[in-house]
């Protein structure tokens, strides 16, 4: 009985290995082909890191879609009813590791899908080219750029950008004006979403806007626009920067000190007359 391990452990520690072996092998096998599928859609993907990248050319409006990934990436319906028809230790370690693969799969996708890419310039990461500015635009130009941005001149949708992205920007005298003019163009779009919500045509996430969506809010509301802040022989060539000192001049902004300065205006045309 003692050479075939009844009296010892002998038997159990060489089961015990046997079957450690056969999980490890298991779980190599799983990595690997993991790893394997990481790679190839890194390789193929265009979302390239570069240090220096070269001059821009001149800003058009050909725009694009933004896709939102945190919503992509999310768990699929089918995964979680994978995960309840795999009930038990070995059936829920199944689907969880199913669903770590699906992840992979949906990340992978998406990197090829971006259609921006991220270079650095200014001491950090910046999406927006090395030499960009913002540029003179006419108003309707200037909503679609704020909303679709440029995907073949590498311009997001100017709504996504951060202080930290436009904190470079220099006027010819060397002050920084990149958040004064940001700041700028998102009191001007306040007033452009407040008519649109007000029309029914303005959309919550900056995401889903796409070019014909653009197009259909601002026909909306831009004869009432142009009516009220664009008069002159050609309305929408206006710039949208004078557009905004003329929506300043109105008061569109509910600024308090523009309040006061008007009534001193009035007062002093009134005392003119009298």
């Amino acid at each position: 009985m003692d050479t075939r391990g009844f009296s010892s452990t002998e038997y159990k520690t060489s089961s015990i290995k046997e079957a450690l072996g056969i999980v490890v092998e298991d779980l190599t096998k799983q990595l690997r082909d993991d790893l394997k599928e990481v790679k190839e859609g890194l390789r193929n993907c265009r979302h390239d890191y570069i240090s220096d990248p070269e001059a821009a050319e001149p800003l058009s409006f050909n725009t694009c879609t933004i896709i939102d990934e945190d919503a992509d990436i999310s768990p699929s319906d089918d995964d979680a009813n994978v995960a309840e028809s795999n009930e038990g230790s070995r059936g829920t370690d199944k689907s969880t590791q199913l669903k770590k693969r699906r992840v992979i799969k949906r990340s992978v996708e998406l990197m090829k899908k971006r259609k921006f890419t991220v270079g650095y310039h200014h001491n950090k990461l910046n999406v927006l080219p090395p030499n960009f500015k913002f540029p003179s635009m006419a108003v309707a130009n200037f909503v679609t750029c704020w909303l679709s941005g440029n995907a073949e001149e590498n311009i997001p949708a100017l709504a996504t950008l951060s202080s930290a992205d436009v904190l470079h920007f220099k006027s010819k005298s060397g002050m920084k004006i990149g958040n004064r003019v940001r700041g700028k163009m998102k009191t001007f779009m306040g007033i452009v979403e407040k008519r649109a919500r007000r029309e029914g045509v303005w959309i919550e996430k900056i995401c889903d806007w796409t070019p014909a969506l653009v197009t259909r809010m601002w026909n909306a509301i831009s004869a009432e626009f142009y009516a009220d802040f664009c008069q002159s022989k050609r309305p929408s060539e206006l710039s949208w920067s004078t557009a905004y000192g003329r929506m300043s001049a109105a008061n569109a902004f509910n600024n308090p000190r523009n309040k006061k300065e008007i009534a001193k205006r009035l007062l002093a045309e009134n005392n003119n007359l009298v």
